[in-house]
């Protein structure tokens, strides 16, 4: 969360950042960063959630990824990984936070990491999430990029404006 807050408070202070129509995006574990991220800080006016990890504890990962995923890294182990990962919180333990906020959704229907259901909790709790699902898209939306950012910047641009 280190990293998401200084990415937020360094985009402040640029130029051509508007702090109150201050929007963040993420995919996969970056989706879920988001969500945490606007919980943890009113002044995120939008949140786009792509394909997000909502639950860890329902989620079962292979010690392969999480080798993978160390290997990509500086100064950790698949073993510090794998700890993490089992220490996050669900998303819905900030359901406070989050209530009534603006946010977008999108799922993809054939992802093979977290399927359609992983969601579900999330989408029945949270007031004010809406949910867009693509019926043709795997995790990382291989064959589904355009409609993914005209989606994306549709709502964004209702959102929070031009």
């Amino acid at each position: 969360m280190g990293d998401v807050r200084a990415a937020k408070e360094w985009a402040r202070t640029q130029p051509s950042v508007d702090p109150q129509r201050l929007a963040v995006v993420g995919n996969s574990f970056g989706g879920y960063l988001a969500l945490a991220g606007s919980a943890a800080d009113l002044r995120i006016q939008a949140t786009v959630s792509i394909t997000p990890l909502v639950d860890p504890s329902t989620v079962s990962l292979p010690d392969e990824l999480f080798e993978e995923f160390a290997l990509m890294l500086n100064s950790v182990t698949a073993t510090e990984l794998t700890a993490q990962w089992d220490a996050l919180p669900a998303i819905l333990t900030k359901k406070d936070d989050l209530d009534a906020r603006s946010m977008l959704l999108i799922t993809a229907d054939r992802d093979e990491i977290f399927p359609v259901v992983h969601y579900e909790p999330l989408v029945a709790e949270i007031d004010g999430l809406s949910w867009v699902r693509i019926a043709d898209a795997d995790h990382v939306f291989s064959t589904s990029r355009k409609h993914l950012v005209r989606t994306i910047v549709d709502w964004l641009l209702e959102t929070v404006g031009n």
